[in-house]
């Protein structure tokens, strides 16, 4: 883009899953604008589903999860998605600080919100590497 806001972007398609709600329609829609493929969800049950249907297409590469969802968990929405793709990246994005992360949640980085598209970008970048 004219504007720069593609620097150092990850080359190739990248998908990210992610639940619905107004801040993360917008970031989808930076997602896709950026040249991610995304698929979104509006709930666990909705997220594991799409994890489940993508199993041995490995189209989702990397969850980004808001922490705290409409009435759910991100961390319970994580572990249930863990429990049948053990190995996926995944990014929490929280208004909170990164240390009200659950500890018992493995290899998920944090973004802060909120957050600006380049911050976006090395999140994903350093989860896809």
């Amino acid at each position: 883009a004219e504007d720069g806001i593609r620097d150092d972007l990850v080359t190739g398609v990248q998908t990210c899953a992610l639940p619905i709600s107004a801040l993360l329609k917008l970031t989808e829609k930076l997602l896709r604008v950026n040249g991610y493929a995304t698929y979104a969800a509006s709930n666990t049950f909705s997220a594991v589903r799409l994890v489940q249907q993508d199993e041995g297409n490995n189209a989702i590469q990397v969850a980004l999860i808001d922490l705290s969802l409409d009435g759910e968990s991100g961390a319970e929405t994580l572990r249930a998605i863990r429990g049948c793709a053990p190995d996926l990246p995944a990014i929490f994005m929280s208004g909170y600080a990164e240390n009200d992360l659950p500890e018992s949640i493995d290899n998920a980085a944090f973004i802060a919100k909120p957050f600006v598209w380049k911050d976006l970008q090395k999140a994903l970048t350093s989860a896809l590497l």
